[in-house]
C-alpha cells in the first residue's frame, strides 16, 4: 500500500469553514469598533462646533456698548453694537439662515437644527424675560447642532458688562 501525503476534500472544506467563522467573528468586532469611533468623532466635532460658536457669541455680547446698542432682539436674531479690540464700535448680527449660524455675513457654525437651532432670551436685572432693549441686562443663548442624527444642545448666558 502506498502512503499518500495530502489532504482530503473534506478536511479542506472543514478548514475553510472554520476560517470563515473566525474571520466573520473578527470582522464583526472590527466593524463595531470603527462604528464606535465614527460615532464619537462625529459627536466631538458637533460639540466642538457648538462650543466655539457659543463662546464667540457670548464674548461678543459681553462687549456690547449698552442696551441702547441692541438694534434687533428677537428669539432667532440678535444685532447690536459692540466695542472692538481698539475701543471702536462695530456692528454684530447673529442669526440662523437655513442650517447655518451667521455672524454678520460669515458662517460661524453649520448643521444647526432647522428650525430652532438658535434662540435668544433677553432678561432684565431680575432675570425676567423682557422685550425692551433698555431693560436688557443679560442674554441667554441656546445653540442646537444636529450632525449624523446626533443632537448637541448648549445653553449659556452673557451678562452685559458696559452698563
Amino acid at each position: 500500500m502506498k502512503a499518500y501525503k495530502g489532504y482530503t476534500l473534506i478536511e479542506l472544506v472543514i478548514v475553510i469553514i472554520v476560517m470563515a467563522v473566525l474571520s466573520m467573528t473578527f470582522a464583526t468586532f472590527i466593524i463595531k469598533a470603527v462604528d464606535s469611533w465614527i460615532f464619537v468623532k462625529t459627536r466631538d466635532s458637533a460639540f466642538g462646533s457648538a462650543r466655539y460658536s457659543m463662546n464667540r457669541m457670548l464674548v461678543d455680547m459681553r462687549r456690547m456698548t449698552s442696551p441702547y446698542g441692541i438694534t434687533v432682539m428677537t428669539s432667532t436674531e440678535c444685532s447690536f453694537e459692540a466695542f472692538d479690540s481698539t475701543g471702536g464700535v462695530v456692528y454684530i448680527d447673529f442669526k440662523q439662515s437655513g442650517a447655518n449660524l451667521y455672524r454678520n455675513n460669515d458662517i460661524l457654525a453649520e448643521n444647526l437644527l432647522n428650525p430652532g437651532g438658535l434662540s435668544f432670551l433677553y432678561l432684565n436685572e431680575n432675570g425676567v424675560s423682557t422685550s425692551e432693549a433698555v431693560g436688557v441686562r443679560s442674554v441667554r443663548v441656546k445653540v442646537s447642532i444636529e450632525k449624523n442624527n446626533q443632537l448637541i444642545t448648549l445653553e449659556s448666558a452673557a451678562r452685559l458688562r458696559n452698563l
